[in-house]
């Protein structure tokens, strides 16, 4: 991505969705459901498939990732614990923790 805008106003949600995820007050359906009203409030739901949200957890770790693609480590595969030690980067160093809509 190429200089992508960083909806900060959406930080504070998605770190407090995190913190009730790690907790165990709500689960990942729910988790990728809270999430994703980001991705409609920016216009997903008008621009199917053409736009989505990507979280970046830190400056240091080059990867973003999609609220789908968090959904699916976590269920999936072996890297659910990675991600959720990202979440928990993030709760840690909120001003590293971006999301972007491209």
């Amino acid at each position: 991505m190429k200089n992508p805008r960083n909806y900060i106003k959406y930080r504070e949600f998605a770190i407090n969705e995190f913190r009730k995820f790690l907790s165990g007050e709500i689960d990942n359906p729910t988790l990728n459901h809270n999430l994703h009203t980001i991705q409609n409030e920016l216009g997903f739901n008008r621009q199917r498939g053409i736009k989505c949200v990507w979280l970046s957890f830190n400056y240091d770790i080059q990867k973003e990732f999609t609220i789908n693609q968090i959904w699916s480590d976590i269920k999936f595969t072996n890297n659910g614990d990675n991600i959720k030690k990202l979440m928990q980067l993030a709760i840690d160093n909120p001003k590293g923790f971006k999301i972007y809509y491209s």
